[in-house]
């Protein structure tokens, strides 16, 4: 799993499940919730980042969880 903050102190994460698929993980920090949404990417992962949060599919909050449990402890945004 890569992490790495926002620039407004978010998380952000995402794990590469494929080669050019991605699943992202956003914490908001500031409200204290959570989401995860799974994409495709383009030459890179990191570059992609964005696009699977803006474009991507919300992941189901089971797998999510599976994914990323160090973020249980933040509430899930339905």
């Amino acid at each position: 799993m890569i992490i790495f903050k926002s620039q407004n102190g978010d998380l952000i994460a995402y794990i590469p499940l494929a080669t050019r698929i991605i699943v992202v993980a956003h914490v908001n920090k500031s409200v204290g919730d959570w989401s995860a949404y799974i994409g495709t990417t383009g030459d890179s992962h990191e570059g992609s980042v964005r696009t699977v949060l803006a474009k991507g599919t919300k992941v189901d909050q089971f797998l999510a969880e599976y994914w990323f449990p160090d973020y249980k402890q933040y509430r899930w945004r339905n």
